[in-house]
């Protein structure tokens, strides 16, 4: 991402990302501090948030990603893309993920 011209915001989210994942920050907080996904970085940065701090809960992971009062629809559209590589019956159970 470096050799991308004015990636610095990008990599600043995506940085306050894995260091919120890996915290105890509670997720709304996080989620705060990074924006409120109304800038494509701000929206990757949160989407990547979700993604790892609830790596063994695919329906945490995507109610995280949209339950908060920025632009969710897009943060939940790009956790969604990412957990894509990752979707097995055994994350999801036997027809998917039940909406609500």
């Amino acid at each position: 991402m470096k050799s991308y011209r004015d990636h610095e915001e990008t990599l600043a989210a995506l940085s306050l990302a894995r260091s919120f994942a890996a915290g105890q920050r509670s997720t709304d907080a996080a989620i705060s501090a990074i924006g409120e996904g109304r800038i494509a970085g701000e929206a990757l940065a949160i989407a990547v948030l979700c993604a790892l701090k609830f790596s063994d809960d695919f329906e945490r992971e995507i109610v995280a990603a949209v339950n908060h009062s920025g632009h969710s629809d897009s943060t939940g559209s790009i956790t969604g893309a990412i957990l894509s590589l990752d979707v097995s019956d055994a994350r999801t159970g036997p027809g998917g993920l039940a909406c609500r």
